[in-house]
């Protein structure tokens, strides 16, 4: 981000997320979220993913907002415009875990008019995921910083309408970020011509907020899951992030940093 000259003293230069973070992020936070409508208020449905060798699923992802930073001559704001294609392909079922390659075949920023490729275009990831949902990376988790800790996993009794339940995970950025995400079905809610369960999330920072470089509480979203496909078809996430950024050369002088975005999943293509 450009620096922001003041009458009586020059801004502080600085970067609030480096070029890659932002797609992090979205990638992070993604898979996170649900909500809506009707169902069954006595029935209990049990949830699992569903894994077919050979299947592949594309998805889009959307990323925009801004990020806005309080200087002492007033606030500036610079917009975010993202843009992502994912591959989903299944390698290998086995009896307990299916093998899985993501591909992020198009990441583009937009800025000042202008469109970019960004650093994780192109990038692979291996990973095992069980029927719950808990996934472990076997190549290429830097391309997907964040990404073992927002996969929602069910748990493993079936979920009435109104069920809620806490996952708690470690993120793998440096220092390591505790979170603390609540889900709830709320029901069943069209996509197309699917019928899929809606959860609803909450993501909080388990170890707290406010520290310098440590971003506040933090998202809300939905998630549309196809109980017939197994997978997640459209996720939404709506995110805002508050990061007290100390001054150099001034001690003990901070501005903030506060990054709004919406971030928005759609399966698009299944083959």
């Amino acid at each position: 981000m450009p620096s922001h000259p003041t009458p009586s003293a020059p801004a502080p230069r600085f970067r609030p997320f480096a070029r890659g973070a932002l797609p992090a992020l979205a990638l992070a936070l993604i898979f996170l979220h649900g909500g809506l409508l009707m169902a069954d208020p006595v029935a209990s449905v049990p949830f699992e993913y569903r894994f077919t060798a050979g299947q592949e699923l594309v998805y889009q992802v959307s990323v925009r907002g801004k990020v806005e930073v309080a200087l002492p001559d007033g606030s500036r704001a610079n917009p975010i415009q993202i843009d992502m294609r994912i591959l989903q392909r299944t390698a290998e079922v086995g009896p307990r875990l299916a093998t899985m390659v993501m591909t992020i075949e198009s990441a583009r920023v937009t800025q000042d008019g202008q469109e970019g490729p960004l650093p994780e275009e192109g990038q692979k990831s291996m990973l095992t995921i069980d029927r719950r949902g808990f996934i472990e990376f076997l190549s290429g988790a830097g391309g997907w910083q964040g990404s073992e800790f927002a996969q929602m996993q069910f748990p493993e009794k079936a979920l009435a309408v109104g069920d809620s339940w806490v996952q708690e995970a470690l993120t793998q950025s440096q220092p390591p970020v505790r979170t603390r995400t609540r889900y709830t079905f709320t029901g069943f809610a069209p996509f197309g011509a699917r019928t899929c369960a809606a959860f609803d999330a909450e993501l909080l920072l388990a170890d707290g907020g406010g520290a310098p470089g440590q971003p506040g509480p933090v998202s809300k979203g939905r998630t549309l899951f196809d109980p017939a496909l197994g997978q997640v078809v459209l996720t939404e996430v709506d995110s805002r992030f508050a990061f007290p950024v100390p001054i150099p050369d001034q001690p003990g002088v901070t501005v903030t940093t506060t990054t709004t975005i919406r971030t928005v999943m759609r399966l698009t293509e299944t083959r």
